[in-house]
């Protein structure tokens, strides 16, 4: 029903939603939307946003044409390649959901133009079985590329979204942890961009530690971090933290000495 509303009247779907927040988001974006990512191919109604493959890198800008928009159209893009989505891992085309969801947070919480926004899936393969043998799956059908090929599509992305849109804030969004750091690291000093699960989930934890530190009334430099589940928000939790150590005095090497990872399987270690 809600999906409906925002396909065909999403003014009023925003008025819900803004004046019903604290109801909705569990409904618009996490928990819910797991549900939806997963059942993607299986209910499918309209694309919501742009699908760009890896298989046909010189479509991209035919795919942006055929959107309707135009140079400047968009301030805003929530992009991800799904491979990391939420707590349930890769599913392929449907973490367009993912997008779509993020960006109804943007609009509802601080009022960003709905107009001016567009959701984004690299279709770059799965690795999830259950996709690659549903009949009705509408993304590619073989495994995740990987290595040179898809930094090549990253860079072609970034230069054809750019191209579009010079002022565009690019928001990254559940890629797999290395490719995540590795687009950061590469693109974060070039363009206005920044990866929510790197970097908008550790400032966001880094700040209720910081609480925390005001209450113990111990230094943070002084504390001892465990990280559970060292992906790609759990990295960038790290990072924030050891950063935050070092504001406090501490060298990067002693900083770091005051981390561990850990899985279901217990520490990790690279010995």
């Amino acid at each position: 029903m809600l999906r409906d509303l925002f396909n065909r009247k999403i003014v009023l779907f925003y008025r819900l939603m803004k004046e019903h927040l604290s109801e909705m988001l569990p409904i618009v974006y996490t928990p819910t939307v797991g549900q939806a990512i997963q059942e993607y191919s299986n209910q499918y109604h309209r694309p919501g946003g742009i699908y760009l493959s890896i298989n046909d890198m010189d479509g991209l800008e035919e795919a942006f044409r055929n959107s309707g928009l135009h140079a400047g159209d968009v301030d805003l893009i929530v992009v991800t390649d799904s491979e990391s989505i939420l707590g349930i891992g890769d599913w392929g085309v449907g973490g367009i959901n993912i997008a779509i969801g993020k960006l109804a947070v943007y609009t509802a919480a601080v009022g960003i133009d709905p107009s001016r926004v567009l959701p984004v899936v690299l279709d770059v393969g799965t690795n999830n079985p259950k996709l690659l043998n549903d009949p009705l799956y509408v993304g590619n059908r073989h495994e995740r590329i990987r290595g040179e090929k898809y930094d090549q599509f990253i860079e072609a992305f970034v230069k054809e979204t750019t191209k579009w849109f010079p002022d565009i804030l690019l928001h990254w969004e559940d890629l797999g942890s290395v490719n995540a750091r590795n687009i950061i690291k590469k693109y974060g000093e070039e363009l206005l961009t920044f990866n929510d699960d790197i970097q908008g989930t550790g400032a966001v934890t880094l700040a209720a530690i910081m609480s925390g530190v005001q209450v113990t009334g111990v230094p943070l430099r002084e504390h001892r971090v465990l990280v559970f589940g060292p992906g790609a928000a759990g990295i960038g939790n790290a990072d924030q933290i050891r950063d935050a150590m070092m504001e406090e005095g501490l060298e990067q090497e002693e900083a770091e000495s005051r981390f561990w990872a850990f899985d279901y399987r217990g520490i990790l270690s690279d010995e």
